[in-house]
């Protein structure tokens, strides 16, 4: 198994995705070139990641092997990557489009997750393509989920008052380590049923983030209205031609005066 199926198999499973993500948010979608920038920051930030977290190892030193690997998993890893993931959306994301709705806090969130795993993913394909393959339904779609699930409290925070931002905020960052981090303990340690205990992380989270996607488009709803979308657009005029080349007034025309009746003593008209 080469290296250009691992990297396939990875671009395939973020691309099906984020297009299935912004799909469920077609009613008012995020602007394209915001996302896709996000999921490129996201990519980006595996560079400070790296860093950090051999840091964070040197700093726990053996300390984070106690548990099977659980400080390792879930503050070196889930940590570290999920809140570098929440800055490049609160950083720029919000910052340049806005968070409008819940929904977007989800998309977002995705889709700087997914530009993460990619390259994560990359990685593993060159030394190992195959595990490349079977990370790319596994391994990336945890990523997927667990930024997800903060994205609904992303998009939350923005609708309560400004001294509770913050602590929605922390809400989401903990949801999104706290499934991040199982998946990867569940791993780490490799227990007897590593392999189920995984399967059964992602999937718990994936059933999570779908019941909070549903609950966020209800929201939305009851905000904005189904038709939002529909009611800002501007419909194409039935008349192309009068709306582009207006025609000229039409000419007034003065109503001639009536007769004079000589018969008639007052020569009034007739």
């Amino acid at each position: 198994m080469n290296v250009l199926l691992g990297l396939a198999a990875s671009v395939i499973a973020v691309i099906a995705i984020l297009t299935g993500v912004r799909r469920l948010d077609a009613t008012r979608p995020t602007p394209r070139r915001v996302t896709y920038t996000t999921l490129g920051l996201g990519a980006l930030v595996c560079v400070p990641a790296v860093f950090i977290e051999l840091g964070a190892r040197e700093a726990l030193g053996d300390a984070r092997l106690i548990g099977g690997r659980f400080l390792d998993a879930f503050v070196v890893a889930a940590l570290v990557e999920e809140s570098l993931k929440l800055a490049v959306v609160l950083g720029y994301a919000r910052r340049r489009a806005g968070v409008l709705d819940v929904m977007d806090g989800v998309v977002y969130c995705v889709a700087a997750s997914l530009g993460f795993g990619l390259i994560e993913n990359a990685v593993f394909a060159w030394s190992d393509p195959q595990t490349a393959v079977l990370r790319s339904i596994t391994s990336v779609p945890v990523h997927a989920v667990s930024s997800g699930t903060m994205g609904y409290f992303v998009g939350r925070s923005q609708f309560v008052r400004r001294e509770s931002q913050l602590a929605v905020l922390a809400a989401g960052l903990a949801s999104a380590v706290s499934i991040h981090g199982l998946y990867d303990w569940a791993i780490f340690h490799r227990g007897t049923h590593w392999e189920a205990q995984s399967l059964a992380v992602l999937g718990g989270g994936a059933v999570l983030l779908a019941l909070l996607m549903r609950h966020a488009t209800r929201m939305d709803h009851a905000m904005y209205g189904p038709d939002a979308l529909a009611s800002l657009e501007v419909p194409w005029p039935t008349n192309v031609t009068q709306t582009l080349v207006p025609m000229p007034p039409a000419r007034q025309t003065a109503t001639p005066p009536a007769p004079i009746d000589p018969a008639r003593p007052d020569g009034a008209a007739r």
